[in-house]
């Protein structure tokens, strides 16, 4: 049980320093992003120039990180690649994505250890629209009996 809570202190320290490492890139490159602008402007996520592509604004009001998220267009069988890179979006955090209009389902995922997901399913996204989606709940799938929850609530 010692080995347990050793190793679980040094997974959560890998995970702050792990976010606070991705926290600091995104502070450099908004940073240079601004001066090379010459002003700071609103501060409120644009999309992307000569595109026509919907927001969505997925908020985690869980209690685990979202490690992955995939889209898919409605009717397809596969999910796509990750679209938050390497970014972990933390319990209380929220983040843009933004994805092509039409009717989307969008996937989230904790680590694979965990097995935790929520699906949202035929999204009906309009370009220029912004849709504001907040995780409440997580499913677990697999490690269920070793500590992790069906379903959690927060």
């Amino acid at each position: 049980m010692r080995v347990y809570h050793e190793l679980r202190a040094v997974l959560e320290w890998y995970r702050a320093f792990r976010s606070l490492h991705r926290i600091l890139g995104l502070v450099t490159a908004l940073a240079l992003i601004v001066s090379s602008s010459g002003c700071a402007g609103s501060g409120a996520p644009t999309a992307p120039a000569g595109s026509a592509k919907s927001e969505v604004r997925l908020a985690n009001g869980g209690r685990h990180g979202i490690w992955f998220v995939r889209a898919r267009r409605c009717g397809a069988t596969q999910w796509s690649a990750d679209l938050l890179a390497a970014e972990v979006v933390t319990a209380g955090m929220t983040r843009t994505i933004w994805l092509s209009p039409g009717c989307t389902d969008l996937r989230v995922e904790t680590t694979s250890a965990l097995g935790g997901h929520s699906q949202w399913d035929s999204l009906d996204l309009r370009p220029g629209e912004a849709v504001p989606l907040m995780l409440e709940r997580w499913s677990f799938t697999r490690n269920v009996g070793a500590g992790a929850p069906e379903s959690e609530t927060p």
